[in-house]
């Protein structure tokens, strides 16, 4: 039958519009579906392109986000290391009595404060004590702080002795106040009485 089509249409008397006409037809038949798929194709790509840049930009916010955790984490690390846990300072207690009996001097007093709690936020500091805003941002740690007052006596060259030895310690102690005068009892004598801040950050959790 196709044959007998094709046929007819190559013995028309029109033949060659006939065929200019089926050529075109056919044509069409076959390029508009490529057109189509051609141009989906483009748009696809340019979906798959842009998408592609969001995703690098993503994976660059990603990165910076990540550096920025890993150098926070990094200056906590720092702080922790120089905090001081109750325990801790149980043990500096002990310590602080043989340093000033290395240095010579006597101790008069060693006493051991009621510790507090606030919280503590990013970009913070021990010593802080303003009112925060709230829009400034809260970690998840609170800040322990603790009081020890020390009072000693000792020639001026023992005492100044004991307090380099005590300004070498590579920990969060603050001073929090400091009176250093002549001894009543003798007057070669030095009394150096000293509070000592001790900090600590612990978890949220934690009471």
């Amino acid at each position: 039958m196709v044959e007998s089509l094709l046929r007819g249409v190559l013995t028309h008397p029109k033949r060659v519009w006939i065929v200019i006409s089926l050529t075109l037809g056919i044509g069409l038949l076959f390029t508009w579906p490529a057109v189509d798929s051609y141009s989906a194709a483009k748009e696809h790509r340019a979906q798959l392109e842009s998408e592609l840049q969001e995703g690098e930009a993503l994976v660059g916010k990603v990165d910076l986000y990540q550096k920025l955790a890993e150098k926070k984490q990094a200056q906590l690390k720092q702080l922790e290391a120089k905090t001081l846990s109750p325990a801790q300072i149980e043990k500096l207690r002990s310590q602080l009595v043989v340093m000033v009996k290395e240095s010579h001097c006597m101790v008069r007093r060693v006493r051991l404060g009621e510790s507090s709690l606030r919280q503590w936020y990013d970009e913070d500091s021990p010593l802080e004590s303003r009112m925060r805003l709230d829009s400034e941002k809260k970690s998840e740690f609170r800040l322990r702080t603790q009081l020890l007052n020390l009072a000693i006596t000792g020639n001026l060259t023992d005492v100044s002795e004991f307090l380099t030895k005590l300004s070498q310690q590579d920990r969060l102690i603050h001073t929090g106040g400091f009176q250093l005068r002549k001894s009543a009892e003798d007057k070669n004598l030095m009394d150096l009485e000293i509070d000592l801040l001790f900090f600590d950050l612990v978890p949220l959790e934690v009471k």
